[in-house]
């Protein structure tokens, strides 16, 4: 959120200043692709460092495009249409979060499921402080009196479904970038444009 802040309003100052959106596009693909592939390199183990660097890329891209992609929609047509394009870009863009957020939540949900399945299985008396910690995951680091295997299957299936969320925020990222690649970019320092009649 920190980087999202930032770069939101440096690329606002960038498109007021200069007139020019499409290269922060660019930028926002860019290091969504690179923050979001990243994450697949993270182990439970990793330093908190590697953890911050990694969302804190995605953060940084997402800021250079939260204005950005809404300029160069409004500026690609007339003024009439302005208001019309606005709300329909706000639309999509809180359909398509959505839409990712309850596919990646199921697929996280049935990769935890299907873990907790096979803990059931090799410890059944810790059945029930299994089933808690689906519910509740900082149970995992409090109960320091449970057999390390558990403590560890635990841990992994977490991190395994999160890494299948991951895996599946890189062809949307690599999506993002093709799509802006061929962006036209309109002037914006031309003068304004009449949206009533």
């Amino acid at each position: 959120m920190t980087g999202m802040v930032v770069t939101a309003a440096a690329s606002g100052i960038i498109v007021t200043r200069l007139g020019r959106y499409r290269e922060c596009i660019w930028v926002c693909g860019i290091l969504i692709a690179t923050g979001n592939s990243l994450l697949l390199l993270l182990k439970p183990a990793a330093p908190l460092w590697q953890r911050i660097v990694f969302l804190g890329l995605t953060g940084l891209g997402l800021g250079f495009g939260v204005q950005t992609l809404l300029i160069a929609a409004q500026a690609a047509v007339s003024g009439l249409d302005m208001a019309a394009t606005t709300v329909f870009n706000l639309f999509t863009r809180t359909l398509g979060g959505i839409c990712s957020l309850s596919i990646l939540s199921s697929v996280f949900n049935s990769q935890i499921r299907i873990g907790a399945d096979g803990l059931y299985a090799q410890f059944p008396e810790y059945a029930a402080f299994i089933h808690s910690t689906l519910n509740d995951q900082s149970q995992i680091g409090k109960a320091s009196a449970l057999p390390l295997g558990l403590q560890v299957g635990l841990t992994d299936i977490y991190h395994n479904a999160m890494h299948k969320v991951f895996l599946g925020l890189v062809p949307f990222s690599a999506l993002m970038v093709l799509s802006t690649i061929f962006i036209a970019h309109i002037d914006l320092l031309q003068r304004r444009k009449r949206t009533i009649k």
